[in-house]
């Protein structure tokens, strides 16, 4: 076994908890911010446990951007260029424009 089929078993072998990832059985999310505003996340590639690994973040009815998760330790972080959705479990912030945060919850869809 290559080294990097080995590193690929360990993280394939980590649980949910300690990947960070948002984890749905249906893998579609609903993020609702404090602008009022509700943007769904739909997964497109997932863990053997469900964990989300990259997505598509609805921004409006017309217009989704791809999303890859960054590992973050403790939390998670999916992001694109000039975007990121991060936080702990379901309450996170939406960066849009670098310093503009929007706090947010994040549920099922």
């Amino acid at each position: 076994m290559t080294a990097a089929a080995a590193a690929m078993a360990i993280v394939a072998a980590a649980p949910a908890a300690e990947a960070g990832g948002l984890v749905g059985a249906a893998g579609r999310f609903v993020v609702a911010c404090e602008n009022g505003a509700n943007y769904r996340l739909d997964a497109a590639a997932t863990t053997v446990f469900g964990e989300v690994v990259t997505g598509r973040l609805h921004l409006s009815p017309h217009r989704a951007i791809h999303v890859r998760l960054i590992p973050m330790g403790d939390g998670y972080r999916y992001a694109a260029p000039g975007i990121w959705l991060e936080g702990f479990r379901d309450q996170a912030q939406l960066v849009r424009q670098k310093g503009a945060a929007l706090n947010c919850s994040v549920g099922p869809a």
